[in-house]
């Protein structure tokens, strides 16, 4: 019951009924789903069917969760923490779901295929907005303005988006990155029709929402993949040829990115008010959701988002959740008592859904979306795989005192690289 009830959760987020049909709007749909999911696995753990915080990935999910709360303790605003620690629930308990319900390949394998229909149903939709200037359920697309006409009038760059946490064309096209390698890698493992049909879709989606971000993630992605896949010059080599296909013939505004752009020296300008605000509360932060009472915009990278506003104790929970993972991949690709091995053990898409996580990663340097269920999303599939996967499991990291040391250095390290590079380009 806990995987179906999770699945059901999944396709909730991205559809949102709830939101787009009439008569469902107000239902608390998805809080219900997810509580009823959570009771599922909360009876799973105590029956030994699943183990959680065995993990390093658990522990670090668990601390960051704290971090938000402490956040606003440490400035006495209890109401404050009780607040985002009930707004980042559903994603704590979302990730927990997705880790430990998955606990079979032919689970995964259903997961992913609600993944791709899902991403298949929102660049549907998009194509209606582009089309028809509003999809089927009366969602109208994003206008941007990118300068005047001839005549004095706004010219208007029109990107498609969703409802929810996808309301912005930038998120929206996250979910088109986390699915194109996964549907890459079915059409390389020789399913054609189906997988190309949809890969044609989802990349038209990405191309709707006209997102420089998107590209470049999905970029990363690509390349990730065929490293992944290939580990040789041959993966390198495709990936160059996509590449310049997609910067070719890839959205409008990918010609226009530049440091000195306005909406790029906003970013930087953004960044350099997170780094005050880290060095006024360094080890706590200024409290989740108070970037924005400091500054007029947001900090638009994830990364700065969550070191302003949780401090470094919340940094370094964030960078250990997309540690453990990445890490998990050296040991399971490049260690030589594992080359001869690794195609035959690695289960269905591990490869791929790594390739979305960098790809995830790299969207989220130009977005914050430190609280949304995306990125964890996909820090808890290959998470999933390591765990049921028995040749895989000894790569799954307890976390100890080598692996802290090593996320503790990074996020140090990341934080001077943020602060020398706002001093270099403001």
């Amino acid at each position: 019951m806990t995987f179906f009830a999770t699945c059901i959760l999944i396709l909730l987020y991205f559809i949102r009924p709830f939101e787009i049909i009439h008569g469902l709007q107000g239902i608390p749909i998805l809080f219900i789903v997810g509580v009823l999911a959570g009771i599922f696995l909360i009876i799973d753990v105590s029956k030994g069917r699943a183990k959680l915080f065995d993990n390093g990935t658990d522990k670090m999910m668990l601390g960051f969760y704290i971090a938000i709360g402490l956040s606003h303790c440490s400035h006495l605003y209890f109401g404050g923490a009780i607040q985002s620690m009930r707004d980042f629930f559903p994603v704590f308990i979302g990730y927990f779901l997705i880790a430990h319900s998955i606990n079979s390949e032919k689970k995964l394998k259903i997961l992913l295929a609600i993944l791709i229909l899902c991403a298949a149903f929102l660049a549907c939709e998009g194509a209606l907005e582009a089309k028809n200037g509003a999809s089927y359920f009366g969602v109208k697309p994003f206008a941007q303005e990118v300068g005047t006409n001839e005549d004095g009038s706004p010219k208007l760059d029109y990107r498609i988006k969703w409802v929810g946490p996808f309301e912005d064309p930038n998120d929206l096209a996250m979910v088109f990155v986390a699915v194109i390698p996964i549907l890459l890698d079915y059409l390389l493992g020789r399913k054609y029709i189906l997988p190309t049909i949809l890969l044609c879709l989802t990349v038209y989606g990405l191309y709707l929402t006209d997102s420089r971000g998107g590209i470049v993630a999905l970029l990363a992605a690509i390349c990730a993949y065929f490293i992944f896949r290939y580990r040789s010059r041959k993966g390198l080599l495709i990936f160059l040829v996509l590449a310049v296909l997609l910067l070719q013939f890839g959205p409008s505004r990918m010609e226009s990115i530049s440091a000195s752009e306005e909406s790029a020296f906003g970013r930087i300008e953004a960044w350099y008010y997170g780094i005050q605000m880290f060095m006024s509360a360094p080890l706590m932060g200024v409290g989740m959701g108070i970037f924005t009472d400091n500054y007029e915009l947001t900090a638009h990278n994830s990364f700065v988002l969550v070191f302003s506003e949780l401090g470094f104790l919340g940094a370094f929970f964030f960078v250990g959740m997309f540690y453990f993972p990445l890490s998990s991949v050296f040991k399971t690709h490049f260690q030589r008592n594992a080359q001869q091995e690794v195609q035959v053990i690695l289960p269905a898409s591990y490869n791929a859904i790594l390739s979305g996580l960098v790809g995830t990663m790299v969207s989220m340097f130009f977005l914050s979306r430190s609280y949304v269920l995306m990125p964890y999303l996909l820090v808890a599939l290959p998470m999933s795989i390591l765990l049921f996967s028995p040749a895989l499991n000894p790569n799954v990291s307890k976390g100890g005192y080598s692996d802290y040391k090593k996320i503790f250095i990074i996020t140090a390290t990341s934080i001077i690289a943020v602060y020398l590079l706002v001093k270099v380009l403001l």
